[in-house]
């Protein structure tokens, strides 16, 4: 029997999460990499702060082995000529963007051994947009930046609680999770300088990886909570689990 779960809904003011529809999933070429010693090894540091506001809510997973996973490579490097480019992961039925301090898309290739790959550039802040593109199913989202939970910062683990995106909804992880309302920004650093090695549940050989794993979720109520005096209310209660 599934358990409930706390999971994490990020906040847009005072809406949950952010609400925006997504086109078909496409397809994409595969095309040869840049030579890996013209490629230069970055990590991601404890960034500047950054207001991003949460709440927990309880969900339960409908399975225990993930609906489907991601992983991307990245590197310090230029994008490499005559390769397919791409802006948009295929987590299905999410989408993965990686998008840079303006905003903008940055680029993916993938290899000859079909991993995708995300040149970048040291000093670079960026953040993971992810669009659920379902129309009726709310996702978890276990994210990890080097090998660390991007919510608790301990080793990233399959059986740690993620983010919320709800259907036809739309997330964006800033940075790692300081408080409910703060997270420390994510930047592409040297490694020397990356937060897996100034945290004592870092392990510096995942360097240089974003890893994605998502689990189809069933939300649940919140329990009712005793009123004394329920005829009182001015307006029509939100739905609420008797127990």
């Amino acid at each position: 029997m599934n358990t409930y779960r706390p999971l994490i809904a990020c906040l847009l003011g005072s809406a949950l999460l952010i609400t925006a529809g997504c086109g078909a999933p496409q397809q994409y070429a595969t095309s040869a990499s840049a030579p890996e010693d013209s490629a230069k090894k970055l990590g991601t540091k404890w960034g500047e702060d950054v207001d991003s506001s949460v709440i927990t809510v309880n969900a339960s997973r409908l399975s225990s082995i993930a609906y489907d996973t991601a992983t991307i490579y990245y590197r310090g490097e230029q994008v490499p000529r005559n390769v397919s480019t791409f802006t948009k992961l295929p987590l299905q039925p999410l989408m993965i963007t990686v998008t840079n301090e303006s905003g903008r898309p940055m680029d993916f290739y993938r290899n000859n051994q079909g991993q995708y790959i995300l040149p970048a550039k040291e000093g670079q802040r960026y953040q993971l947009v992810i669009t659920n593109t379902d129309n009726h199913r709310t996702f978890e989202v276990v994210t990890t930046i080097d090998g660390l939970d991007v919510l608790n910062g301990q080793a990233g683990s399959h059986q740690n609680s993620g983010y919320l995106v709800r259907p036809n909804g739309q997330l964006t992880i800033d940075g790692f999770r300081k408080n409910d309302n703060q997270v420390a920004a994510f930047r592409f650093a040297a490694p020397e300088e990356s937060y897996v090695n100034q945290n004592i549940q870092g392990d510096e050989r995942n360097i240089g990886v974003i890893g994605f794993a998502i689990f189809e979720v069933k939300e649940e109520l919140p329990d009712c909570e005793a009123n004394p005096f329920p005829a009182d209310n001015k307006y029509a209660p939100a739905p609420c689990q008797k127990r």
